[in-house]
């Protein structure tokens, strides 16, 4: 609808947003593989092969993968803001990461999968510092956000 707003129908104002929404989610995975600890050099690598891989040519591509790359723009912002929470335990990363989930939703109902992944992840990684009280901690989290919705 905003790019509708800005250039009525012209397809130049279509593609600039697609790159926009694809170049955001690239950050956006960067953003979350160095709040897992990955080193920033490593980040960097995933972050760069997640936006030059060819699987995702047809959805920046096409005028019709709006829905599909802003999906993944805010699906990964979420998953960053989350993990911010968890790191920080400040109430704001929480309220935005679920903010940043509903406009996921709003741009494609494959979102849906967030509250579960991210029960998956922190599943993992607490299990690989053998929390368990940590790990009871986390699944309330991901509760409150599935519940959020």
């Amino acid at each position: 609808m905003l790019a509708y707003g800005i250039g009525g129908l012209s397809p130049t104002v279509y593609h600039v947003f697609n790159v926009a929404y694809h170049s955001a989610a690239s950050l956006f995975v960067y953003l979350t593989c160095v709040e897992l600890m990955f080193p920033a050099a490593i980040a960097f690598g995933i972050a760069v092969l997640f936006a030059v891989h060819p699987v995702h040519t047809e959805a920046v591509a096409w005028i019709a993968g709006v829905p599909d790359v802003a999906c993944g723009a805010f699906y990964f912002c979420s998953v960053w803001m989350f993990l911010r929470y968890v790191r920080t335990g400040r109430a704001i990363w929480l309220g935005s990461a679920c903010a940043t989930f509903l406009v996921a939703l709003l741009a494609k109902e494959m979102a849906i999968t967030l509250p579960f992944f991210l029960f998956f992840l922190l599943t993992l990684r607490e299990r690989r510092t053998g929390s368990i009280r940590r790990l009871s901690r986390c699944s309330l989290r991901c509760l409150a956000l599935s519940v959020s919705i």
